[in-house]
């Protein structure tokens, strides 16, 4: 009698014992798919970051040329810097590939004509930087509009960062 108790107990399957080759499939897929995203994230970022830092430079740039127009005219003196300006022609654009200074200012250093292809304002040959001068009385004075564009590269276009200033003859 034990012999047909025993006959008729039924086993119930034994559990797995590893995966399957579907579920490590879907596994690397799922794990590759994360990598991408990640991937793309860190590479949008980045991209990012540089073009971040590029505007940055570009505006530093930017900013100096203005800040070198402001230091020739407290250093030459009104009358001297709007002088030297008139004398510069009807809308001259100047260099600014380097900014010159001497005991006289040093605006007289500095090329009275676009940039050439060799002239950059960095030592890696990317940014290039030029001032446009106008003269025009505002309010029956003579104003100095100074605009200062620095230019670069990015990627297959170029990127420009500009400033404008306007100086006068100050009165007490």
């Amino acid at each position: 009698m034990s012999q047909s108790v025993a006959s008729t107990k039924r086993h119930s399957p034994s559990p797995k014992r590893g995966t399957s080759i579907v579920e490590v499939m879907v596994a690397i897929a799922v794990v590759g798919v994360v990598m991408t995203a990640v991937t793309a994230v860190v590479s949008v970022s980045l991209q990012n970051t540089s073009r971040s830092k590029a505007k940055s430079l570009g505006t530093k740039y930017t900013q100096e040329g203005i800040e070198y127009f402001r230091a020739q005219k407290n250093l030459m003196g009104w009358e001297s810097f709007l002088t030297a300006v008139q004398e510069g022609g009807a809308s001259p654009t100047y260099c600014l590939a380097s900014l010159p200074y001497s005991q006289n200012g040093g605006f007289e250093l500095v090329p009275n004509r676009p940039c050439v292809t060799s002239e950059f304002v960095d030592v890696l040959n990317l940014y290039k930087r030029a001032a446009f001068v106008t003269l025009t009385p505002v309010n029956g004075e003579p104003t100095v509009t100074v605009t200062v564009t620095t230019t670069w590269p990015d990627g297959s276009n170029t990127t420009e960062s500009t400033a404008t200033q306007q100086f006068q003859q100050y009165r007490n």
